[in-house]
């Protein structure tokens, strides 16, 4: 019992680490994954959100991104 015990403090100082620097990321601008009733978008979906942040960010800092294809 013990053993489970310190496994599952583990586990919490991990989540808590994990929100705490999501929290940071979540200021500076990372849109969030949730939508309507506390569910996640698909993976697909919030890519397709992570790319266009990314291109915008990156067409408005005057750095030039290279041509993919």
């Amino acid at each position: 019992m013990l053993n489970l015990e310190k496994r599952c403090q583990s586990i919490q100082a991990d989540i808590d680490s994990f929100m705490l620097k999501y929290g940071i990321l979540r200021e500076k601008g990372l849109p969030s994954p949730m939508v309507i009733n506390d569910k996640l978008m698909t993976r697909e979906d919030y890519n397709e959100i992570l790319n266009k942040l990314a291109r915008n960010q990156a067409s408005t800092s005057g750095v030039k991104t290279l041509p993919t294809g």
